[in-house]
């Protein structure tokens, strides 16, 4: 019977090969942690939402880093804006999540949804106060937006929360759109528009902000206006759904039997 053997010096190579591919697996296996490192992106809307030493700060994103940082999740806080960050999510990249948005039924086709973390004060109509007698007549939200001659004033592609987007599209209110915050507030001004949607913490942010009198403008709040909007975290669908999971559960632990933390004026 023919036999072969390996020679001494031949079974030392192996062994040496072996453990180098150990240790090359464990190197590879370490690295793919670190790339489960989660890039949190994040845009600033004065005051719920401030982007400060690379941390989250404001109302909401206070409340958002709180969870964050108990969640045990390897996380990174990007600057961003909300067409880029939308964007990205719906691009489907990896490992990438943000903190903030509205549910709404076409992000629900590109994002994975944790539960809401925080919830607004109830938006009102934010008019100029010598228009108060345009609106005197109507009973509530509801005929408000049905009325074709007041005009409503939106930021192009902002959702004003999922309740109230749905109302706006079932009745068509007249509709001019700006390209962001300071430019509707100022049209609001300059008469361009009847009414504007938003609520008192925001609006008197807007006001110091852009330097404006807060006396020229008032909130006006309707029985039938939909409550605060919720807010979420939203990752890609490429990201794993154990961050979601995991947000899911700190947010249990945090918010506790409340479920919510309602922003109050301060």
């Amino acid at each position: 019977m023919n036999r072969s053997f390996l020679p001494l010096d031949g079974i030392r190579w192996m062994l040496r090969l072996g453990l180098f591919l150990t240790v090359i697996s464990s190197t590879v296996t370490a690295s793919g942690q670190e790339s489960e490192r989660i890039n949190f992106m994040m845009y600033e809307h004065v005051p719920l939402l401030l982007f400060q030493d690379r941390k989250a700060s404001g109302f909401v994103g206070e409340r958002a880093y709180e969870v964050l940082t108990a969640s045990g999740i390897d996380f990174t806080v990007e600057l961003s804006n909300p067409r880029r960050i939308l964007a990205t999510l719906k691009a489907g990249s990896p490992n990438i999540c943000t903190f903030g948005f509205f549910k709404t039924a076409e992000r629900q086709k590109f994002v994975n949804y944790s539960e809401p973390f925080i919830q607004d004060i109830p938006q009102g109509l934010l008019i100029r106060r010598e228009n108060l007698s345009v609106f005197e007549n109507h009973r509530t939200f509801v005929e408000v937006l049905a009325d074709k001659d007041i005009v409503l004033g939106n930021v192009s592609g902002v959702s004003m929360g999922y309740e109230t987007d749905l109302l706006i599209e079932k009745h068509s209110p007249t509709t001019i759109f700006g390209n962001d915050l300071e430019a509707i507030i100022r049209m609001l001004e300059a008469a361009r528009f009847h009414y504007t949607l938003t609520d008192e913490i925001k609006a008197s942010a807007a006001f110091e902000k852009f330097g404006m009198d807060p006396n020229v403008f008032t909130v006006v709040h309707y029985p039938d206006m939909p409550p605060g909007s919720k807010r979420y975290f939203m990752c890609s669908m490429k990201t794993s759904p154990s961050i979601v999971t995991r947000l899911d559960k700190t947010i249990g632990n945090i918010v506790g039997a409340n479920l919510l933390m309602e922003i109050r004026p301060q």
